[in-house]
């Protein structure tokens, strides 16, 4: 297995929703620094991505969720709150927030279970006392945001990452008149893996990328 000394390999491990928003700039500015270095990346759910940690096969990864092992160390990188995705022209557009109550009417469309992102509206709707059941659960966020631009339902999703759609005019999004609903993005490794200087300036590079995608 690789080690964090070895600056030719690193293995990431990322959810998808930071593969689309986080991983490409990273990946272009690791390259540009260390363009010797080998780069990996590999896309999956939060639950597996806890897996791949533990089965020591990632060196590092971007998670929407703190792990609770002991055996992983954590950072905070940033928030983002979610937002109820609609059709452009949907009638409940005309308000400025809307409510769980609002969405049970109509058809939804989830991520899948074991999502950070599900694990998240799931305890908020918990909390809330409201039961939605999810029409389709798809791991591809794309899917759910162009099914929402037919007019086929709703959505719950972060706010960044239907941000390039709704400034189209593709969708629409609206607050959730509701707690709970935000989304964290940690940076995770082992205990066990040294910090080299490199992954001290890996870890500051997410930190600045997050906090570019969140401005």
């Amino acid at each position: 297995m690789h080690r964090w000394n070895d600056h030719h390999r690193l293995v990431i491990g990322t959810n998808y929703s930071n593969s689309e928003q986080v991983l490409p700039s990273l990946i272009a500015q690791l390259k540009a620094r260390y363009p010797e270095m080998n780069i990996l990346a590999r896309v999956a759910p939060s639950n597996q991505l806890n897996r791949m940690l533990m089965d020591n096969e990632l060196d590092i990864a971007l998670m929407g969720s703190a792990p609770e092992h002991e055996l992983f160390s954590c950072r905070h990188l940033g928030s983002d709150r979610f937002v109820a995705v609609l059709p452009p022209k949907h009638p409940l557009t005309e308000k400025e927030q809307v409510s769980l109550q609002d969405l049970t009417a109509m058809p939804f469309f989830a991520r899948e279970p074991g999502s950070a992102n599900r694990m998240i509206v799931d305890d908020a709707l918990a909390l809330a006392g409201v039961d939605i059941t999810p029409l389709v659960e798809s791991t591809s966020v794309h899917y759910i945001i162009h099914a929402v631009a037919r007019q086929a339902g709703a959505s719950i999703l972060p706010e960044r990452v239907v941000s390039v759609e709704a400034a189209q005019g593709m969708v629409a999004t609206r607050p959730i008149d509701a707690p709970g609903f935000v989304r964290d993005t940690y940076i995770v490794w082992r205990k066990s893996h040294y910090l080299t200087p490199v992954m001290h300036e890996i870890i500051d590079l997410l930190r600045q990328l997050a906090e570019q995608t969140q401005a």
